[in-house]
């Protein structure tokens, strides 16, 4: 009877075999897990057999799961593939994976110089290129490694290749964990960080392991920060407030500053305007410099508040970084933190007290610092320079500056006009003497007749010295009663020769005298005529004119 069972199942179990075509999917419920083997229930009263080390995780029984007949018959009968049906599903769903982002499973085979290879299954490998990777920059796999990722791209003209990206998965999932974990707080909460990197503009912190913190420069101390690592390390353990949260982003914004005191709702107290302090330049400007008053109060010093006297261009004319300065506070904006100073406000305005030495009228010395074609600029004090037109040299002559200036020289002038509000002061030379053309005016007119000495002839006439410094000229034309006797005379006239002529014109405001010797000579002859007849003697003969007039008078 025994016998006959054993047969009957033998025969059940070979019609079995003969419905289960190799490479066939079935469905089946795990019914034991033995040392080597997890034992799956096909139906059809069989059994079939999975090798145990296909699974990452060991199924417990009565679970359900497929798989691929890859053996029928042999000692073991019906053999059973969970890796082989994946790997025939993975290819006939990739394109399905990719477009919906499935994530997928695999093991480090190698690295290669430029990336890893994956084993994805027993017959699919992946290429995951080194920069997809990891979120983690430089992070090497190990082999054996078992890594999630997603597949980006698959190449089916020979074979299948896949590229692997694990990097942005671990971003998705980390930007999942940040959410949550922003989500769970508000802004003004207390939390603990540490600092993982340093970067330009402040730094990035990991609170609960997860980086998502940014703490701003502005937002480390009360006091300008140049330096980040003066104030905090990486690695450094901190207490900080949220100060803004971005749940999108995953990120919140944290400040240091914002659980001290803020030095400015005390800087009123603390510095007083028009008093004078000492501070330490930390930093240069093109405009100005940043003065450092304390630890956490700092000052800004304008360009324009360096010298009264002098015009700085460059604020490194007069103080570096590192230096201890002396400076006046001058302004405080206790709502913008805002401290204005001034190093020129530390001592009077030298144009103040300027007056009292330089007043108009008085005559001081300076040195040629500068020279123009429209005169020059003479250093009288430190910082102090006057200004010297080419008008006010000489009073007779049209002097070129670039000719009658040194550089370097000593030079003395009259103030004639000073300014202390636009900083102003003119000197002049000529001022030191009498104006000649005063002198001149008092004494002579037009009309007058007086001599005068050749100092140089020229092509349209002669040049004389008139009264002084004085000069006149005499046209050609006006030395004889015609153009012969003109040219004559003037051949004849030597340099130091004196004539007397009759001044015909006087031009003050443009410095001009001209004379005539033609109207000297008239002038001269009409006194002659004159004088001879109206001689006056005894004898009425000898004033033949004046009895001629008598005598038509008395008929």
């Amino acid at each position: 009877m025994r016998m006959e069972k054993q047969e009957d199942l033998q025969e059940n179990y070979l019609k079995v075999l003969e419905k289960v075509e190799l490479g066939s999917s079935v469905s089946g419920v795990v019914i034991n897990i033995m040392k080597d083997y997890v034992l799956v229930d096909i139906g059809y009263k069989s059994e079939g057999f999975i090798k145990i080390d296909e699974f990452e995780t060991i199924p417990n029984v009565g679970d359900k799961l497929d798989a691929i007949v890859t053996r029928v018959g042999g000692e073991l009968g019906l053999v059973l593939s969970v890796a082989k049906l994946d790997s025939l599903n993975l290819q006939d769903k990739i394109d399905e994976y990719i477009a919906n982002r499935k994530v997928l499973k695999g093991k480090i085979l190698v690295e290669l110089s430029s990336g890893y290879k994956v084993q994805i299954n027993e017959n699919v490998t992946g290429f995951m290129p080194s920069y997809l990777s990891s979120k983690i920059r430089d992070e090497k796999l190990k082999r054996g490694l078992v890594v999630e990722f997603y597949v980006i791209q698959a190449d089916k003209t020979d074979g299948l290749r896949l590229i692997l990206d694990r990097r942005t998965l671990e971003r998705e999932r980390e930007l999942l964990k940040r959410k949550e974990l922003v989500n769970s707080y508000s802004e003004g909460d207390i939390v603990d960080g540490v600092v993982e990197r340093i970067t330009d503009y402040g730094a990035i912190i990991k609170v609960k392991n997860l980086v998502l913190g940014v703490l701003h420069k502005r937002n480390i101390a009360f006091s300008r920060v140049e330096n980040i690592e003066d104030f905090i390390r990486v690695g450094d353990k901190l207490r900080l407030q949220i100060i803004k949260l971005s749940v999108n982003t995953g990120k919140m914004e944290l400040s240091l500053k914002a659980l001290k005191a803020n030095p400015w709702d005390s800087v009123e107290s603390r510095y007083k305007i028009e008093s004078i302090v000492k501070g330490k330049v930390v930093k240069i400007l093109p405009f100005g410099a940043v003065v450092e008053l304390d630890s956490e109060i700092s000052g800004f010093l304008h360009i324009s508040n360096f010298s009264w006297v002098r015009v700085i261009k460059s604020p490194q004319e007069l103080v570096k970084v590192g230096q201890i300065v002396e400076v006046k506070i001058l302004e405080i904006d206790k709502e913008n933190q805002k401290i204005s100073l001034g190093i020129k406000q530390v001592n009077e305005n030298p144009w103040n007290s300027l007056s009292q030495r330089c007043d108009v009228g008085k005559v001081v010395q300076g040195v040629v610092k500068n020279i123009t074609k429209t005169g020059a600029f003479v250093s009288i004090e430190e910082g102090i320079d006057a200004y010297i037109s080419k008008f006010d040299i000489s009073w007779v002559d049209e002097i070129n500056p670039e000719e009658y200036f040194k550089l370097g020289s000593s030079i003395s002038g009259k103030v004639i006009e000073f300014d202390a509000k636009k900083q102003n002061i003119r000197l002049g030379i000529k001022q030191l003497e009498e104006n000649p053309w005063d002198d001149f005016s008092k004494s002579y007119k037009k009309g007058d007749t007086l001599e005068v000495e050749v100092l140089e002839k020229k092509s349209k006439g002669v040049q004389v010295r008139v009264y002084g410094k004085i000069m006149g000229f005499i046209s050609k034309i006006q030395l004889g009663d015609t153009k012969e006797s003109s040219l004559d005379t003037f051949e004849n006239l030597n340099v130091g020769d004196k004539l007397k002529v009759m001044i015909t014109n006087i031009d003050f405001k443009n410095k001009l005298v001209l004379l005539s010797y033609r109207a000297y000579k008239e002038q001269k002859s009409s006194e002659e005529i004159s004088s001879y007849l109206f001689k006056e003697d005894d004898e009425e003969s000898y004033k033949p004119f004046a009895n001629l007039l008598k005598r038509n008078a008395d008929v």
